[in-house]
């Protein structure tokens, strides 16, 4: 006889009440849910309980203890920047985790402020140039200072909680999806100079990038993530569960980006990749003008930056549905034959 799993209901309202008493909070009017579950073996239930607190519910243990009093570090020194961000609550019992079921609860702060990605902004680029320059800015001031353990979402070779089950980066991960659509689609050859070609990177890179200042980030700086004022400026962060230590330039390197959409395979390969490359150029020079890169940090964002653009998950998912679409995928296979053989030097900057 098989026997069925228990699925996990989630909270009533006196579950809620009774876990917040355990912070001290007493009572409450409103309580708004917020559903972010990936599946069943990831629930991310979170409560807004009077636009005063957020109570989250989840069924990951990457949360622990000594991860939140990081958080709360990192976001103290967000706050002396004049960037708001919701700081974690201790409970009564001196913890920031309260068990329920079989999920971890903790408590944060809540900031009434609007998220970009709510509103149609009259000028996303200015909000991003806003956002941009504070990273850059952050991280001059604060390299190599308070360095925790955790790594960020974008490290690559020191794992991120989320990354180290599956014991490798997420780029890695994302390459080895594309190489193997790739492979099945019939163009081995065009796979193994992507896969050769990453793995000549990330070794020059392993050379020489523990020496390389780093610092603590967000992590996750999308609109979904920012917090503006009534006048769409940058007043705030949420979300710090990708916070964590990265070397600098990587992280810069990863806000910089390449943009590529469906339509921009109307041009021929070779412009669609100059056009990919002039928008990162841009992008990084207008973070080195706040970050005072040294040499060697030169070098490894051109070699960061190439990892970007054959891996970073955007442009995966793109470089995948192109290959899929008859009527682009010459065009694509063009640009990802021209991205292989791609001379580093044209991302120095």
């Amino acid at each position: 006889m098989e026997t069925s799993e228990i699925k996990i209901v989630k909270p009533s309202e006196a579950d809620i009440k009774s876990i917040l008493e355990k912070y001290g909070i007493e009572s409450f009017l409103v309580c708004k849910e917020i559903d972010s579950t990936r599946d069943e073996e990831d629930v991310r239930w979170n409560y807004v309980i009077d636009k005063k607190y957020v109570l989250r519910f989840n069924s990951s243990d990457v949360m622990t203890e000594g991860r939140l009093q990081e958080i709360n570090a990192l976001i103290g020194r967000y706050i002396e920047e004049g960037i708001q961000c919701p700081k974690y609550i201790v409970s009564l019992a001196g913890s920031f985790i309260v068990r329920w079921a079989s999920l971890y609860c903790y408590l944060s702060e809540y900031l009434d402020y609007e998220l970009a990605s709510e509103r149609t902004l009259r000028d996303e680029d200015a909000l991003w140039a806003e956002v941009k320059d504070f990273t850059a800015a952050f991280a001059q001031k604060y390299k190599n200072i308070g360095i925790s353990k955790t790594m960020s979402m974008y490290s690559l070779f020191e794992l991120c909680p989320y990354d180290q089950k599956a014991g490798i980066d997420e780029k890695q991960e994302n390459l080895n999806g594309l190489t193997e659509i790739i492979n099945q689609l019939g163009y081995p050859e065009l796979s193994r100079r992507l896969a050769d070609r990453n793995n000549a990177v990330r070794e020059e890179l392993k050379s020489f990038y523990a020496q390389l200042p780093r610092c603590v980030f967000q992590g996750d700086e999308n609109f979904s993530n920012v917090l503006i004022d009534e006048d769409e400026h940058f007043a705030g962060l949420i979300d710090f569960n990708m916070s964590g230590t990265d070397v600098i330039v990587n992280y810069l390197a990863n806000n910089a980006g390449f943009d590529i959409e469906e339509e921009d395979l109307a041009a021929e390969p070779d412009d669609v990749l100059e056009g990919m490359i002039a928008g990162y150029r841009e992008n990084m020079q207008w973070l080195f003008d706040k970050y005072r890169a040294e040499e060697a940090e030169r070098r490894a964002a051109a070699l960061y930056a190439y990892i970007v653009l054959i891996s970073s998950w955007p442009n995966v998912a793109c470089y995948q549905y192109c290959l899929k679409q008859s009527a682009l995928s010459e065009k694509m296979r063009g640009l990802l034959e021209r991205i292989a053989g791609l001379d580093i030097k044209e991302l120095y900057i």
